[in-house]
């Protein structure tokens, strides 16, 4: 098995995983928020946990549909330009946007790690900042493994 295969089935995986994992984060949302509404507007009494609960979903899932986006390509773009661009200026700025990618990649996977190692607590949900935080070091890690795999591919299609 040559590195390009290997990087394949490792970015399918990931972008397997998170997918599913998000759809049941978005899932427990629903039914969370769904649960938090029906408590204060029909028992006339707030579940204090619900809204933190949610913030803390909404980052996850922000974090690993990102991921998926890198992954499938399918973040937002302005391609109006790019695709009047001749394929060696193509492959120029495909390198030096996955390059970006991967930078800020390795930064929020090191600054994530510093982030996540916190003493910070939910304040209703006492959860640790730990387990909370801990989407940024690996979102980080995952797409900078997307970004590597990416770049990979344009040098290896270009030779």
């Amino acid at each position: 098995m040559n590195i390009s295969n290997f990087f394949n089935k490792i970015e399918k995986m990931i972008i397997k995983i998170a997918v599913n994992f998000c759809f049941i984060l978005l899932l427990t949302m629903i039914i969370i928020n769904t649960v938090g509404v029906f408590y204060r507007y029909v028992l006339n009494s707030t579940l204090t946990w619900v809204p933190e609960m949610s913030r803390y979903f909404l980052v996850w899932l922000t974090l690993l549909g990102s991921v998926v986006a890198l992954g499938k390509e399918e973040h937002v773009s302005v391609t109006f330009f790019y695709k009047k661009l001749p394929n060696k200026i193509k492959i120029i700025f495909d390198i030096i946007k996955y390059l970006l990618v991967g930078y800020f990649s390795y930064v929020l996977l090191t600054a994530g790690m510093k982030f996540a190692d916190t003493t910070y607590v939910g304040t209703f949900t006492k959860i640790p900042g730990r387990i909370t935080r801990s989407i940024l070091p690996i979102s980080g890690g995952l797409m900078l493994i997307i970004s590597f795999h990416k770049l990979l591919k344009i040098i290896k299609n270009k030779n």
